[in-house]
């Protein structure tokens, strides 16, 4: 079969996981974790007159302050306009401190939106709805792809707990043999030559020290299959700097791909599974187990 009909199997699968019924539940779910958030934030910060304030109490109102901003600025944009601010605490949550605060603070009022900031700190109504329909877009998608993502990596385990295969405890793979011969971990970090580490979703133990390193991806569209086609090849790249040929990079697609994309990553070396086509999977790896 080619690449341009896999692709389009895959998509036509994908499609059909797009029912309302099933959807909408989840979409209304994020609208009102987004509102809820706005309205910590703008309680926390005195209507935006005093943002620091709410820095101090927790990082995790930059996420709403990063949609407030005009235009809204992603995480990597957001840090590259401001150096100070450290991503992980939005994540975490975690107090800044009062003089990271305060620059953070000042960088975040330079790119308010203007109406937003006059219309809060006025105590005026503003479109909350609109705001947090734009903040719930993002954690939306990324929670869909994070579960399907999830359901690949259980669809993987079931597969090679079939073949004789054994779970052993996530642990920092760092040299060759790391993994004993049919072991597979997950969510397992790689050394890389910069010294750096990328976690892998499934790592599977084969002959000969060999390691095969899964990455599961799922994309919405034909433009995010770019980026996540972009994800695993800088991941495999980094590892055959480190391990040259005893890491073999896998991928399980689903959703929706460029063949362009798939064929980019076959070009770096990187063996593409397909989600809806698990015999394959299970065929490779019995040929080299």
């Amino acid at each position: 079969m080619t690449i341009e009909e896999r692709c389009a199997e895959a998509k036509e699968l994908y499609q059909t996981t797009l029912d309302p019924t099933v959807l909408q539940p989840a979409w209304l779910e994020a609208v009102d974790h987004s509102v809820s958030e706005l309205r910590s934030l703008i309680g926390a910060s005195e209507n935006l007159t005093n943002i620091a304030a709410a820095l101090r109490q927790s990082g995790s109102h930059m996420r709403a302050l990063r949609h407030l901003l005009a235009p809204p600025l992603s995480q990597d944009q957001f840090k590259l306009a401001c150096p100070e601010w450290t991503k992980s605490t939005e994540k975490s949550g975690i107090a800044i401190k009062a003089e990271a605060a305060e620059l953070i603070a000042g960088r975040v009022r330079e790119w308010l939106e203007p109406a937003h900031l006059s219309a809060i700190a006025d105590g005026k109504s503003f479109d909350l709805l609109g705001a947090a329909y734009l903040m719930a877009r993002q954690e939306y998608e990324t929670k869909k792809r994070i579960k399907l993502a999830r359901r690949q990596e259980e669809e993987i385990c079931a597969v090679l707990d079939e073949l004789g295969f054994s779970k052993g405890e996530s642990r920092f793979v760092n040299e060759p043999g790391s993994l004993e011969k049919n072991e597979y971990l997950l969510a397992t970090k790689f050394a890389t030559a910069d010294n750096s580490a990328h976690e892998v979703d499934v790592a599977v133990g084969l002959p000969g020290k060999m390691i095969l390193a899964i990455e599961c991806k799922v994309s919405n569209d034909a433009t995010n299959s770019i980026k996540r086609t972009n994800d695993v090849i800088k991941k495999s790249e980094a590892w055959r700097r480190q391990w040259g040929n005893f890491v073999i990079t896998g991928a399980l697609i689903q959703g929706v791909f460029k063949p362009t994309e798939i064929v980019r990553m076959e070009g770096s070396d990187i063996v593409v599974f397909w989600s809806h086509a698990l015999d394959e999977f299970r065929s490779w790896i019995k040929d080299r187990a």
